[in-house]
């Protein structure tokens, strides 16, 4: 894909995210997803080492999926040693749909121990997990949380949980499943909250930041332009998601029409 191609994908996005019902979040999250790493390495303290691999989408936080967070992300930081830090990443790219008693909901919940929520939210819905399609999701997310590609956090019998998976309908499936475990050996630090939004300056996060004092959790806000910052040293891709964050700061509608 040439650079002008990927300016005209850009102009679409900015230019349909002032309609009504278009959800630029969407649209643009592969985006995000790319550059997440480089985003958190270089902007928390403690410098994280993040794999993309370790980056999780729609991760569930109760054992029902019913309330999901946008990204976990497992990092490294210099300290502490020999402990990996959970991030729950929400990305808002319009002010007004961000909503503080959203984040104060996940602050509430990175006070919990993260492994004990694995056992819940994740190991214990694939053990409740019957159909095959989600079976075999499952089997995908058990895949990125176990070494390599991704930080090895469940112990499983790969072979079991794979054989019996793929193909679909083979027999083995509720034995393996039941020695799926998290890895007792794996220390976590506290669970850590970023948010990425267009502002952080804003009366809804000045609000929001009121709350969050009565609560004993780390929470983060880079904006788009500090991303904007950071991704355009890479060049290319870079340069141009940079042009169009920046553009993205402001409230979607506001664009003047031009009548020609």
């Amino acid at each position: 894909m040439t650079d002008d191609q990927l300016v005209r994908i850009f102009q679409l996005m900015d230019s349909q995210r002032h309609l009504p019902n278009y959800k630029l979040e969407l649209r643009a999250a592969p985006f995000f997803e790319f550059f997440l790493p480089d985003i958190l390495y270089r902007s928390l303290k403690g410098h994280p080492r993040i794999d993309e691999s370790a980056v999780i989408p729609e991760f569930p936080l109760d054992d029902k999926s019913r309330h999901k967070v946008d990204y976990v992300v497992f990092g490294e930081k210099e300290k502490p040693i020999g402990k990996l830090t959970p991030y729950f990443v929400e990305l808002k790219t319009d002010m007004e749909y961000f909503l503080p008693t959203q984040i104060v909901d996940y602050a509430k919940r990175a006070k919990d121990d993260f492994a004990c929520m694995m056992k819940k939210n994740v190991i214990g819905r694939v053990k409740r997990t019957d159909t095959t399609p989600r079976r075999q999701k499952y089997a995908h997310l058990l895949r990125r949380l176990t070494s390599p590609p991704g930080p090895d956090i469940v112990t499983l019998p790969q072979k079991d949980i794979f054989e019996t998976t793929f193909p679909p309908n083979k027999k083995g499936w509720s034995n393996a499943r039941r020695n799926v475990k998290v890895n007792n050996e794996i220390k976590f630090a506290p669970i850590e909250v970023v948010v990425l939004l267009p502002k952080k300056e804003h009366p809804k996060v000045d609000k929001l930041k009121g709350e969050l004092k009565h609560i004993n959790a780390t929470v983060h806000f880079i904006d788009f332009c500090e991303v904007a910052n950071l991704v355009e040293t890479r060049g290319g891709l870079g340069c141009i998601f940079a042009t169009y964050l920046r553009k993205w700061t402001k409230r979607a509608g506001i664009a003047q029409i031009v009548w020609q």
